[in-house]
């Protein structure tokens, strides 16, 4: 249990129905509807996945913690493409500014902020060849939801030396990733907990906020609860796959 009472928020999630039911998920996935309906209505619409219900929340559950427990003013949402989350935190009074490598995704969001001012501060920007213009030492908070499974690897040491650099000390990274032998069909995500320890907590050069997630121990009727069909190498057949999602909370050393 994390200092709210509720579940870890380093884990490996095992149902989307062991987190679904709670009351504070279904708050913050029916605010998020809200604000998909409104866009939509406007003619633009925003990115809301039903599979990224539990990543979405599980975050921002972690964020009000965080916030409860300090000041954070200025949050980083990191590839997290045109979704409600970036809205949400803006509507509660954030500074948020968006970094993703899709020019459509930085319009789209410049445009909404412009034109129906989320209440705090809403910013989108593009990196140049992997950094991203923001500051040193600038931010609060970085959420990153399911960005970490699509980097290359040869990618990956820029990233976290751009995550270390832009985060104030002390401050947090709150990350998802896909996880499991599967998920290797739709990126690069680990597929044990030791592969978690080493290819993120120790690559970050960052510190674990929390025990290390445990290996999950999944229905054996229903296995890894992220199902999809993904076509075979040759392109003749589909195969289906099942994996899942783990988080883990990071933060820069603060001397």
């Amino acid at each position: 249990m994390n200092a709210g009472g509720g579940p870890p928020f380093n884990r490996i999630l095992r149902l989307f129905r062991d987190d679904l039911a709670r009351p504070e998920v279904q708050e913050l996935e029916r605010a998020l509807k809200e604000i998909s309906r409104r866009y939509r209505e406007l003619g633009r619409p925003l990115r809301h996945d039903f599979a990224r219900v539990w990543e979405n929340t599980h975050v921002l559950i972690e964020l009000r913690r965080l916030a409860a427990a300090g000041r954070i003013q200025r949050i980083l949402d990191l590839g997290g493409g045109n979704s409600p989350v970036s809205y949400y935190l803006a509507e509660q009074g954030y500074q948020v500014v968006v970094v993703d490598a899709d020019p459509v995704v930085v319009e789209e969001i410049t445009a909404n902020a412009n034109a129906f001012p989320p209440g705090g501060e809403l910013d989108a920007l593009l990196p140049a060849e992997g950094r991203w213009p923001i500051a040193d030492d600038s931010i609060d908070a970085v959420s990153c939801i399911s960005v970490f499974e699509g980097l290359l690897r040869g990618e990956r040491a820029l990233f976290w030396s751009e995550v270390r650099r832009v985060l104030k000390p002390g401050a947090s990274l709150l990350m998802t990733f896909d996880y499991g032998v599967d998920g290797r069909y739709v990126g690069d995500p680990p597929t044990t907990i030791e592969e978690i320890m080493t290819e993120i907590v120790a690559a970050s050069e960052m510190e674990l906020v929390g025990e290390p997630p445990d290996e999950p121990v999944f229905d054996p009727e229903i296995g890894p609860p992220v199902k999809t069909v993904v076509p075979t190498v040759d392109g003749m057949d589909y195969l289906s796959v099942a994996y899942s999602f783990g988080a883990l909370h990071l933060k820069k050393p603060a001397g």
